[in-house]
């Protein structure tokens, strides 16, 4: 089975989305699904799915992977007098963090097939592991005559494999089949995926601000970063405000330094404003944001910023209608 077909499983209505898009954007869409064979990069084209749907929404004329020179932006929208391109980055779980939940998931589908009404919770030992070398099939086995000729007590567990640990939450649940939750710990937090740390190799959102620098240079072009937030990242709308847009920091050590004549000199008081990435990166005119559906829109706060020339005006006024639209 494809992924296009096992999505459509628990998506049925991707059908009816694609079929909302012109004939060329539907068309290259359900190519690149179909071909598709990396989940991760499965994902990534919903996620380019998502922004094109809030471009139709804001009436926004758009078309996707239009190839610019060497260059293929997801989305390049055309307006009467200019163009934006878009670029799309899914914010989702690290590599590892996703094979330890695609497994805890699979883990959970076949655990919640066995016939009796407990509520079972998983935690792990080791929360990355070699997913390959366990058998769903044999914990699940095991668990099940544990279940069936133990009868455990709330409060129970048993070690299967040597790292599932499976403890009773309740032996008297309504449900005909078990219940069965997961390690609420799987959600690692990684603030390295959105700021760029020092000394270390460019993250994906920093090669993504210098992607398209030498086509936005030679047509004068507006863009804008698009990031799709998936909930397993751990992150929300208010880190990327922070890096781009900049946050305020204080001073420890204030009281020793204040009357010293070369502080004075920097005009710093106890608190000022760490600037953002938009400083660092005049090219990018924006970044819109989308979390559960609901999209927030930061725009460059320079200025000089292309797309507050006239000529963006109308677009600019369909983009920052975006926070009346929730879906």
């Amino acid at each position: 089975m494809s992924l296009l077909e096992l999505y459509k499983e628990y998506h049925p209505d991707i059908v009816e989305r694609l079929s909302k898009f012109s004939e060329i954007n539907k068309r290259r869409l359900i190519k690149k699904l179909e071909i598709e064979k990396d989940k991760r990069n499965f994902l990534s084209t919903i996620s380019e799915i998502k922004f094109g749907e809030l471009f139709k929404i804001l009436n926004i004329e758009s078309e996707y992977d239009k190839k610019i020179n060497s260059k293929t932006p997801d989305w390049t929208l055309n307006c009467s007098k200019s163009k934006i391109i878009c670029d799309v980055y899914r914010l989702g779980q690290s590599k590892s963090d996703q094979i330890r939940s695609d497994f805890e998931n699979s883990l959970i589908e076949h655990i919640q097939k066995i016939n009796a009404n407990y509520i079972i919770r998983i935690s792990f030992i080791e929360e990355y592991f070699e997913s390959e070398i366990y058998n769903v099939e044999f914990i699940v086995t095991k668990l099940k005559e544990w279940i069936l000729q133990s009868l455990p007590k709330i409060g129970d567990k048993i070690l299967i494999s040597e790292n599932f640990y499976f403890t009773v939450l309740s032996n008297c649940s309504n449900h005909q089949f078990v219940s069965c939750c997961g390690n609420a710990n799987s959600i690692e937090y990684k603030i390295g995926k959105i700021e760029q740390e020092e000394n270390s190799y460019p993250n994906e959102i920093t090669k993504k601000l210098t992607k398209y620098n030498e086509i936005i240079q030679s047509f004068n072009l507006s863009y804008f970063l698009c990031i799709d937030i998936d909930f397993g990242s751990g992150f929300t709308h208010n880190e990327f405000k922070e890096y781009f847009r900049g946050k305020s920091a204080e001073l420890i050590d204030y009281e020793e330094v204040k009357d010293i004549p070369e502080f004075k000199e920097l005009g710093l008081g106890k608190e000022w404003t760490i600037l953002g990435e938009f400083y660092n990166n005049p090219h990018l005119s924006g970044i819109i944001t989308c979390l559960n559906n609901k999209f927030k829109v930061l725009l460059n706060p320079l200025k000089t910023q292309i797309i507050y020339d006239e000529k963006y005006q109308e677009i600019l006024e369909k983009l920052e209608n975006i926070k009346k639209y929730g879906r």
